[in-house]
């Protein structure tokens, strides 16, 4: 998802927990026929709503959303959308947010409802497809900037989209964006 930094083990990434427990590395998918080492996976919480984890930095990258196909960096992580906005976000079609997966590319669309109290998880209406968990959830802007919103979590309900919270995540974890 996005560069973050933990006050015990460094600069890394967030993702799904589910996406990573049970391994000791990560890697990353950058074309057909190519995967790039990412670091190594430090803390995974998979129960409920809360669904994250902590990859240290493996090599220097910049925080960055790749674009539409999933094929070169396109967009600078400038920031974090926090719950209570989220909150105020939910029904209003004026508010476009993107989740971003490797099966399902970019899709846009509006936060449905938050899960939680206090919000853990929200739920937006594209549906993503298997494969696109651990992708981030995020806004742009005209200067190609993206605030997260959270992490892909899978389908909630039917049809639409569930995530973690990056304010969630970061609580969780004890992030900060650097």
């Amino acid at each position: 998802m996005g560069k973050m930094n933990s006050n015990t083990h460094g600069d890394g990434w967030v993702t799904s927990g589910h996406v990573v427990d049970g391994y000791n590395s990560a890697y990353e998918t950058v074309g057909p026929n190519s995967i790039r080492y990412l670091g190594s996976i430090e803390e995974v919480i998979d129960d409920g709503n809360i669904d994250c984890a902590f990859i240290t930095e493996g090599q220097d990258s910049a925080s960055q959303i790749s674009d539409e196909n999933n094929s070169e960096k396109e967009l600078d992580v400038v920031g974090y959308i926090p719950d209570s906005a989220i909150e105020n976000y939910v029904g209003d079609p004026s508010i476009e947010v993107s989740a971003q997966g490797y099966s399902s590319g970019r899709l846009s669309g509006t936060i449905e409802s938050v899960r939680g109290s206090p919000t853990e998880a929200l739920v937006i209406d594209p549906y993503m497809d298997s494969g696109d968990s651990g992708g981030p959830i995020f806004e742009t802007n005209a200067q190609d900037e993206a605030w997260f919103y959270g992490s892909i979590k899978g389908a909630w309900p039917i049809n639409n989209t569930r995530g973690t919270t990056i304010e969630t995540i970061m609580d969780e974890l004890n992030l900060n964006m650097p």
